[in-house]
């Protein structure tokens, strides 16, 4: 039997971690034992224990419910998988990052737990940390997550464990939540891919909400091709990403891909380092033959200010009862959605009214191209003691959350002292096989560039 030391070093990350894709081929046919794995990624969870990634870890109690998993035959074929503390679990701690729920534990399982595990035979490595109730920063009892690029840089939020946990090579993905960025921007802080796809694609049932009209599950893994491999076991309905005999997300025709590039809002407001990077990754794709088209988005601002007033509104409705009272939040989340009380039913309405405006310009938009690339963050990981002090680096990833479009960001190189870039796919509603072939493309084209350098 293969152990994992010698799994090809070419499909595995420079921390010494194999890809999704590795793994489930060595683990179908039978060359890596499951359980030998769960061990080794529950080592890795114990000794990267400083970047504070994981808020549940029951070492004993994982690798019983694994040795009991029905995972034969399916897709997922025991991989471990993380899941943001968020995610309902049965007979687990789901605390989402706060001492408010430090006792809670839930009954049942969340939707999509349940098909991660029965449907695609993944077992549950533990439970990561997380901003507060996934907004804004890490409550102070409980520390933040450390990046793995950089201890002394962010993880950004609020899908920080997920990001770091893959990052570091603890595990070969995670899940996330995404609201307005979530996913992606812990992803282009820490180096790797992060994923989310149209709203209601993935059910929310069990999902601890921040906004209930917002909030999507999403993947972190190391690769396009890992994260769509996981992405096609959460959805409600069959979606495929993947080629089955492959597993490798196939690359768009790049004579057939038409590429939105829009320079107003998401050319503004960025370190020059970003966009120098994103620019690399649009000409990239312009000499490998794609179509490059300008488009606008003249309310983008607007759009994104009424994102803001529906995520506040809908949070505040979620925790009005107990912000009322001394229930221990952390200060920055109680200040924060404290505010939606705030909010009228006529500004509440007047941001849903600009939610419809925006899928139905992006609809138009969508018709001229197949996907708009964009920064991911107009920042690298800023200083840790910055925490989320400031929303600027939500500044390009609250649009997908806020249309409803699915979204993906894949690292496109490195920013001052080495700190990992992200660039943005949005891709129309329902699009996620255009998306991931266009990320996919990319993400060939950078390595054949880093090859070559």
């Amino acid at each position: 039997m293969t152990s994992l030391a010698t799994i090809a070093p070419s499909a595995v990350s420079r921390d010494g971690a194999a890809s999704v894709a590795t793994l489930l081929r060595s683990l179908r046919s039978g060359a890596l034992d499951r359980m030998e794995l769960l061990r080794d990624q529950l080592r890795r969870v114990e000794a990267a224990r400083g970047l504070n990634a994981f808020l549940w870890a029951d070492a004993d109690a994982i690798i019983s419910a694994a040795a009991a998993a029905d995972v034969a035959g399916k897709p997922l074929a025991g991989l471990p998988i993380a899941l943001k503390d968020n995610i309902d679990t049965a007979g687990i701690p789901t605390t989402s990052g706060s001492l408010v729920d430090r006792e809670r534990i839930p009954t049942r399982d969340a939707a999509v737990w349940q098909r991660l595990r029965d449907r695609g035979g993944a077992v549950l490595l533990g439970k990561t940390h997380m901003s507060e109730f996934a907004y804004r920063s890490h409550h102070p009892g409980l520390g933040p997550v450390r990046n793995p690029r950089n201890v002394e840089r962010a993880t950004g939020g609020s899908s920080s464990g997920s990001a770091a946990a893959v990052a570091a090579g603890i595990c070969a993905a995670a899940i996330g939540t995404d609201t307005g960025g979530s996913v992606r921007i812990p992803a282009a802080y820490c180096g790797v891919v992060g994923f989310k796809g149209t709203s209601g694609i993935v059910s929310n049932e069990g999902v601890v909400p921040l906004s209930t009209t917002m909030d999507n599950v999403g993947v972190l893994a190391r690769s396009v091709t890992d994260a769509a491999i996981v992405f096609e076991q959460l959805t409600t309905e069959s979606v495929q990403l993947v080629d089955g005999d492959t597993l490798r997300a196939r690359p768009a025709d790049p004579g057939r891909l038409r590429v939105g590039v829009e320079r107003g809002w998401f050319a503004s407001g960025a370190q020059p380092a970003v966009i120098r990077a994103w620019s690399r990754t649009v000409d990239s794709l312009a000499s490998a033959g794609c179509s490059i088209v300008e488009v606008a988005l003249p309310r983008a601002a607007r759009w994104r200010a009424a994102h803001k007033t529906i995520l506040l509104r809908e949070a505040w409705q979620y925790h009005a009862d107990r912000l009322r009272t001394d229930a221990p939040y952390g200060p920055v989340f109680r200040s924060a959605v404290s505010r939606g009380a705030d909010i009228t039913p006529a500004r509440y309405e007047l941001a849903l009214a600009l939610r419809r405006e925006s899928r139905d310009t992006l609809a138009e938009v969508f018709g001229r191209v197949d996907v708009i690339l964009t920064p991911t963050c107009p920042t690298v990981a800023p200083p840790a003691d910055e925490g989320r002090r400031r929303l600027v680096y939500t500044r390009y990833t609250t649009l997908a959350a806020f249309a409803g479009i699915p979204a993906i960001s894949v690292p496109a190189g490195t920013g001052s002292l080495g700190l990992p870039i992200g660039v943005q796919f949005m891709a129309a509603a329902d699009a996620e096989p255009t998306l991931v072939a266009a990320a996919a493309l990319l993400e060939d084209r950078l390595a054949a560039a880093t090859v070559s350098a």
